[in-house]
């Protein structure tokens, strides 16, 4: 984040409180920023107690997933667990050797910055791989090296484990991200089949991170859910409340300096109209704040993001960069995905609109996707899932003139207030 934000300024922060990236211990987010979860934390922290599992933690893009691992992870640290700063990303096809090379790449990078002692032999086999895979950058010609055979590069990890765990730590802790960017379920399952007696390492904990489509993944092959014996984690959307404590917060730790006074950028109506827009997804709601301010005049004085200010200025910009492109029918068809709150079939689509199920898969869908307005979801055998992208949901804060003015009376109030109470402590 940048030292000096004109925008931000304006409301005595230094920087966008909207912010997406997950919280971490490193890095300008501190985990010290975390809310809640007080479930979800005793649930993931009874696995890591173990001493070693697998785990999967599941849940929608953006409800918090990552920064859930990453706070239960920093906990444990302080109880004698070793684990490296940085979540591992799984986002793409990799094959076993790979998988354990970028672990070890991990632990590696951990080990240094922690400037743990270990064997120098040991090291030096591990300084050796790590100058092999270019500093961290892992082609394939590197992982599919005879002599990184799968049985030699196992050793050297459970070697690596064994001389951190004894008499450091309680145990290892790994974190594996972003599963659920990866096209298809098949290289997730391949990938699980691959590393199946690698995970069975002893004293590791292996923390998968993916969406709701992750558990049957695992559970359709018996010889991968037989090592993945605890119940999926799954994060759900914060509660009304929970997301007004973080965007407090959030504006404290953004804070300008401790004399001066911030004015809330949005109002809580407004926070509130997101909240059920978006089903309390997080990132959707601190998305369209940002948009929001964006789409603000430019202006030496605060500009506060009311619900009236948020339905104007998010339902002008899904029109402006969507609907005015469509035709009727395509807007019909878009009508009845966003109608349906939840993904849907190409059947399911050609039974409520009347189309042929051919046209809705060769010409609506197809539009819909290129231009970011619809998503492909999942599939489910011969079933495949979409759904709108979450700018489209802005489409239903379109309100007629009769509504505008009747909001506008109640937002003017509402600004008055808080510039007279932020006035009042100035005073």
């Amino acid at each position: 984040m940048s030292d000096y934000n004109v925008i931000w300024r304006r409301y005595g922060l230094k920087d966008n409180p909207y912010f997406v990236n997950p919280l971490s211990n490193i890095g300008d987010l501190p985990l010290s920023l975390f809310i809640g979860r007080q479930e979800e934390r005793r649930k993931l922290g009874n696995i890591i107690r173990l001493g070693e599992a697998r785990c999967i933690v599941v849940g929608e893009p953006g409800v918090g997933k990552t920064t859930l691992v990453n706070f239960v992870r920093q906990e444990a640290s302080k109880s004698q667990f070793f684990t490296p700063s940085r979540e591992i990303e799984i986002n793409r096809p990799m094959d076993g050797n790979e998988f354990i090379i970028l672990t070890i790449g991990a632990i590696h990078d951990e080990i240094k910055l922690r400037k743990i002692q270990i064997e120098p032999e040991l090291m030096q086999k591990l300084d050796a791989l790590y100058e092999l895979t270019q500093y961290g950058e892992l082609t394939p010609e590197i992982a599919n090296l005879s002599q990184l055979n799968r049985g030699k590069l196992m050793e050297l990890f459970r070697e690596v484990v064994g001389k951190i765990v004894h008499p450091r730590f309680k145990g290892v802790i790994l974190h594996y991200d972003n599963l659920d960017n990866m096209d298809s379920p098949n290289d997730i399952l391949e990938l699980l089949s691959d590393i199946r007696d690698f995970l069975l390492t002893t004293k590791v904990t292996f923390i998968f991170v993916g969406d709701n489509f992750l558990p049957p993944i695992v559970y359709v092959r018996p010889r991968i859910s037989q090592i993945f014996v605890n119940t999926p984690v799954e994060v759900k959307s914060l509660s009304y409340e929970d997301i007004l404590k973080i965007l407090n917060q959030r504006l404290e730790f953004m804070k300008l300096s401790g004399d001066v006074t911030v004015i809330p950028p949005h109002t809580e109506e407004a926070v509130k109209k997101l909240f059920e827009l978006h089903d309390g997804n997080l990132r959707e709601i601190l998305n369209s704040l940002t948009e929001c301010i964006n789409e603000t005049a430019a202006s030496n004085s605060p500009i506060l993001i009311t619900e009236d200010i948020l339905c104007d200025i998010l339902s002008r910009k899904v029109n402006e960069n969507y609907i005015n492109k469509l035709s009727p029918e395509d807007k019909k068809i878009l009508k009845i995905m966003l109608n349906k709150g939840s993904h849907i079939t190409p059947t399911e689509l050609s039974k409520i609109s009347g189309k042929s199920i051919q046209n809705i898969s060769s010409k609506y869908l197809q539009k819909l996707a290129r231009m970011g307005a619809v998503r492909f979801k999942e599939a489910d055998g011969r079933n495949r899932y979409y759904e709108v992208t979450p700018v489209i949901k802005w489409w239903k804060l379109q309100r007629s003139e009769r509504e505008k003015q009747e909001s506008k009376k109640k937002a003017q109030e509402q600004v008055e207030k808080i510039l007279n109470r932020s006035l009042k402590d100035f005073i």
